[in-house]
């Protein structure tokens, strides 16, 4: 089954939809799905207790009429590393991407040019629980006109997670740009400008319904240096410090996106 995705995926095709399950070293590339009635579109789940790679470029998707359009889903001490570029999801009955661990799962992944606008939930939605790990890296992306968060990571329980956010646009979503929901004992390391995890910045977030940044990070801070905040420039009536603090300080007065 796996060597007949691949031989697939290897020519630029149209698609209805793409399920897997434990699909060791998946390259999915030069395809195009349009589905007008299926759950996901892409649906890939690991629960083998082993390691994987999963590789995906140039893939567009529009309209699916349930649940996530691209939904990965680790489980049972399995571990994925993705990497995941030049994808278009437009029109997602809930999130675009959805991203689910638990039960002692990790994944790293690595999202280059990514553009994910109208979806009815989130553009990225990535939860993880039960000692799970979610360590995500975004770069030079777009999420915008979603119903609700361009990008939610939630941890719940015990899990640990990360975000490296650089040279992304954030706005006119639903509800907000960048949801960052600590529910865990575990915690957040979040880098979007001058933290540890060596992001530039250079995001744009702005025009966001509800606010442009909500954070909870159990009393963390949130490094947010060199990023633009829309004409006028930070406005703190647009960021939610639920549970944590924002060092924003340098920002922009252009767009750099």
């Amino acid at each position: 089954m796996i060597t007949r995705i691949l031989r697939a995926c290897m020519r630029p095709r149209l698609l209805r939809a793409l399920y897997s399950t434990d699909a060791n070293n998946l390259t999915i590339s030069n395809v195009r799905f349009q589905s007008t009635g299926n759950n996901n579109s892409i649906r890939l789940n690991y629960y083998d207790d082993r390691e994987h790679d999963l590789t995906l470029s140039n893939v567009f998707v529009d309209t699916n009429t349930q649940y996530s359009m691209f939904n990965l889903v680790v489980e049972n001490n399995t571990q994925l590393n993705a990497d995941i570029s030049d994808i278009t999801l437009n029109n997602a009955n809930s999130s675009g991407l959805s991203i689910s661990l638990r039960d002692n799962a990790q994944i790293s992944t690595n999202i280059n040019r990514m553009i994910v606008t109208n979806s009815a939930s989130s553009g990225i939605s990535a939860t993880a629980r039960y000692n799970s790990l979610a360590d995500v890296i975004i770069s030079n992306s777009e999420f915008s006109n979603n119903g609700s968060s361009g990008v939610l990571l939630t941890l719940q329980n015990d899990a640990n997670g990360s975000l490296d956010l650089s040279k992304t646009q954030l706005f006119s979503n639903g509800s907000r740009g960048l949801y960052l929901n600590d529910d865990s004992t575990g915690s957040i390391n979040a880098d979007i400008g001058g933290g540890a995890l060596g992001s530039v910045g250079q995001n744009s977030t702005y025009n966001n319904t509800a606010d442009d940044i909500f954070v909870d990070l159990d009393g963390g801070e949130l490094k947010a240096e060199n990023n633009y905040w829309g004409v006028g420039g930070l406005n703190i009536g647009n960021i939610n410090l639920n549970d944590g603090t924002i060092d924003a300080d340098p920002e922009l007065s252009e767009d750099p996106n």
